[in-house]
Order: structure tokens, then sequence, then C-alpha cells
């Protein structure tokens, strides 16, 4: 059992009533219907204490969004916690799953990405430089295990060549018995803790035996776009934590056994619309998609006032000190040979009981035109990623002990709720026929029209100008497409001219009823 020399704080910010409380029946996501009613305007009041004081700090500091600054907080914890920890599986009796997370940020230019980062890889680039000072001693080892490599080679050389000699392979045998007790320790390292290259095949080199525990994190991960295909499969491997074998052209195969990768990503808006526009479903089909957990930041909002205060490091002290702690805890079990020592982190029974009723709720949904109708392979690992969070969030916090608690798994729970919305609106509409695509996008073209008192009939050519589609303007048969499909639901009424649809009568019984926001992006 581990216990951090440091402050706990096992609280968060909810009322506690709720706990006192079980009389309201459990609603969707197997929380209470009150607990549902904030709609995550603040992504600090659904954290624990210690979290959500340091994503109020470094918002305050560096003037961030929130979502950017979240995301990024769970992305680089996970790297530091995965080295350490296990989380319980799903199912307990089941084998422990990796604390790894894949987290992609969505944001634009000047929303202060490099900056949030570098204030929370602070700590791991202190200890890659402490390590990159070790270069020598680990030169020297591999060296040493390189020459013994050689001598063992040459004696199972030398048993192929007299197989039919028992009585030398025999000798033979021996010398290979007492040449196996004088194996060397091979030189390991934790330099690539985190990897800033842009090339995955280099990255994923890194990944071996000598460097079980690794993450790529990057500020602009566009130029890993035109390389993601062909290392989906093995990124989803690396996810799971599964014995990776990888063929080498100069070199024997490599065992990567039980590796920890997390994937800390930013992106710009553009380029992942243009990304999943091209290749969305491939991303989904590869399973990719349903481990990731992707965040769109909103634009930051300058307030026009220039800060003449400093802000305090208190919460960014206290969370570095915590990441240290774990650092130098997996750098300790790297060099002694006992990194696959992980501790695992388990639900206790207030925990367990909420998680059950959560993974009830999702198996519902997941069929019967559920919440997950339109993302299943998000649905299918939300359980999964669940415990992932609720372990990370559990050591950050400063919680004592091996037990997740209920309190930490209902933060968890009000996160993955947030982080399912960004699912579906990114990637809901992607498995849907492209009519079906453009049908919606015209929809909310001419709810707005509606709403705003437009003239009808409505011209085509208007309709095309202003749905605000790139691809839709280009191409008018794009957009007639669209009203084919409204009209044969009822939603609009068709009037043609000589070069077919020319304008349309919206169904002014439909829109009236249509309240609701759009929550389908522009792609």
């Amino acid at each position: 059992m581990y216990n951090y020399e440091m402050e706990s704080a096992t609280g968060s910010r909810f009322d506690e009533s709720y706990l006192a409380d079980r009389g309201p029946a459990v609603q969707a996501w197997g929380l209470p219907q009150e607990l549902l009613q904030n709609r995550q305007a603040d992504l600090a009041a659904i954290l624990p204490k210690d979290v959500a004081e340091l994503l109020d700090e470094i918002v305050a500091d560096v003037d961030a969004t929130q979502e950017l600054v979240f995301s990024m907080i769970l992305a680089t914890s996970a790297i530091a916690v995965q080295g350490v920890f296990n989380v319980q599986h799903p199912n307990a009796d089941m084998k422990p799953i990796p604390a790894s997370l894949f987290v992609l940020g969505i944001a634009g230019s000047a929303q202060r990405k490099s900056t949030v980062l570098e204030c929370l890889t602070e700590e791991f680039e202190v200890y890659q430089k402490m390590e990159s000072k070790s270069d020598i001693r680990i030169k020297v080892q591999e060296a040493q295990y390189r020459g013994w490599s050689k001598k063992y080679e040459k004696i199972c050389t030398q048993i192929e060549e007299n197989f039919d000699d028992p009585e030398k392979v025999s000798e033979l045998q021996g010398k290979l018995e007492e040449l196996e007790t004088t194996k060397p320790e091979r030189g390991k390292s934790g330099i690539n803790l985190i990897n800033r290259d842009t090339s995955l095949p280099a990255l994923l080199d890194g990944t071996e035996m000598q460097s079980p525990n690794t993450s790529s994190v990057l500020h602009e991960a566009r130029d890993m776009l035109s390389q993601l295909w062909r290392w989906m499969a093995t990124l989803s491997l690396l996810w799971d934590g599964a014995t990776i074998k990888r063929d080498r052209p100069a070199t024997k195969p490599v065992l990567q056994f039980d590796p920890r990768f997390s994937l800390v990503w930013i992106i710009q808006p553009k380029r992942w619309k243009e990304y999943l526009l091209n290749h969305g479903t491939d991303f989904l089909e590869s399973g990719l998609g349903g481990r990731l957990l992707a965040v769109t930041c909103p634009d930051r909002k300058p307030t026009g006032q220039i800060r003449r205060h400093s802000i305090g490091r208190n919460a960014r002290d206290r969370h570095n000190a915590r990441i240290k702690t774990l650092i130098m805890m997996f750098d300790e079990n790297l060099k002694t040979g006992k990194v696959d020592a992980r501790a695992e982190l388990t639900r206790s029974s207030g925990a367990n009981e909420l998680f059950m009723k959560v993974r009830s709720w999702i198996d519902l949904n997941l069929s019967n035109g559920g919440y997950f109708k339109d993302i299943p392979e998000f649905g299918g690992r939300c359980a999964e990623n669940i415990m992932r969070i609720a372990g990370v969030l559990h050591v950050i916090a400063g919680c004592n002990g091996m037990e997740i608690s209920e309190d930490i798994m209902r933060s968890v729970v009000l996160v993955m709720r947030f982080l399912a919305d960004q699912h579906r609106t990114m990637f809901g509409d992607l498995r849907k026929p492209v009519g079906e695509r453009y049908a919606k996008k015209v929809e909310q073209f001419l709810l707005r029209c509606f709403n705003s008192g437009t003239q009808q009939p409505i011209p085509v050519r208007t309709i095309q100008q202003g749905v605000g589609s790139q691809e839709m303007r280009k191409k008018r048969v794009y957009v007639t497409d669209a009203l084919e499909i409204l009209a044969k639901k009822n939603i609009v009424s068709l009037i043609f001219g000589m070069n077919g649809t020319a304008a349309v009568f919206l169904n002014h019984e439909h829109f009236s009823r249509l309240n609701r926001p759009a929550i389908f992006s522009s792609m």
C-alpha cells in the first residue's frame, strides 16, 4: 500500500446531501436526476478538490480555457500514474488494465497550448535531463550485455552443430547454464518517458523492454495524421497494454512485454475536421476512435485587461510534488527490475455499487436507439475509460489507500458524461450516409431561417450560400439531394423549376416544435 506524505484531499465540491439521501431514482449515467442538471458549465465543479484548484490556478495564470487545461491535466498525469499503478478491470475477476489514456485536444492558434503543456510537464523534463546524464552508465551496461549475448549465441550455435554428439551437447549445456548465472543487467532508462518526436515509427521503436513506460506529447500533432493510418492497430494494442512482437530487418524481433503508452496530442480544428472528412470512418473502425478521449476547446476570449498581480503556485507545487513522487517510484522499479510489479487500484464497495449502475445504463443505451447508438465504439470502451480516469484522479487528488472512493467515482462519471457529449458531437455523424449528414445541416440552416422570419419560399441558391459547409456550397446537387430527403420526411415542400428543385416551403408544425440546440459541427 502506498501513502503520499502530503496533504490529503479526498473531498470534492459536491453537496454531501446527495450521499445521505438515496431516495431519488437513478437516472442517466446511474446518477440522481438532481446531479445531472448541471450541464458542466464549470468543469472545476465536478472535479475533486485538489484537481479543481489546480485547474483554476492554471486557467487564471495562463489565461487558457478550462477544456484545454482539464484535458491536459488528465493526459499528462496518466503518464506518471501508468508506470506505477494498474486499475481494476470493469469485470473484477479479470486481469487489471493500464492507467494509460489517449487524449486529443482540439484547439486553435493562440490558445496557450504549449504554455499549458509546459506547466504540466516540468517534473518530466527534470527527470529526463537527469536520465540523459546517466547515458554513459547505460552504454557500458549495454556493451557488457552485448558481449555476454555473443558468448551465449556462440554456445547455442555449437550445440546445433554437434547435436549428433550427446556428450558434447551435455558439456555445452553445462556451459550454457553456467553462463546464464553471469547474465548482466541491461541498461534501462526512463529517458523516453515523454517523447516529442513527430515520427510515429521512431516513437514506437523506443517502446521496448528497456523503455516500458513512454508517451507521445505534442502541442501540434498535424504531422502525425499523415502517418496515423499505418499505426492505428499498433496504437490500439499499446492502449490495451498487450504484448507486441515487432520485426526488425537488422536484428532479431523485439518483444514488447506489457508496455505502457499514453497519447497527448493537440491539433488545430481545421486540420482535424479535414482528417475526419477523409479518414474518419477508418479511424473509428480501427478501434482507435473508441479509445480516444477528444475534447474540443472553445476559442479563448481575451479580457482586454493586463493582469498586474501574480498567481500563486500552491496547487501546481502540490501537483508537481505528486508527479515527482510517481516518477521516482517508477525509476526505482525500473532500475531494480521490478517495473512489472505495478500496484492495483480497486473500487471500494460504494464506488463499485455506483460503477455497476453506470455500466447497466451504458449497456442499455448501446442498443434500442439509446445514447450510444451513433457512437457504439465509444460506448463499448466507456466502462474501461471510466476506470482509467478514476485511477488517475484518485492518485493526483492525493487520496490515500488503494481503493477508489465513491466520491471520486462520482466525479469520474460526470467527467465521462462531458467527454461522451464531446465524442458524440465530433463522431456521431460519421457513420451516417452522406445525404443524411447534408440533410441535417440543411435542416439546421432552415431552422435558423424559420426563427429569423425569412420570407418563403426559400430559394435553393439561398440555402446553398448560407448552409455553412464548404463542400455543399460548391455543388448544388448536394443541397437538392438533402432537400429531397427532408421532403420525404415531410419537413419541407419542394417547388420545382426548369432545372429541378428551385425553392422550398417549410413545414410550420415541424419547425415550431424543433426547439433544440444544434449539436452537429459544420465539418
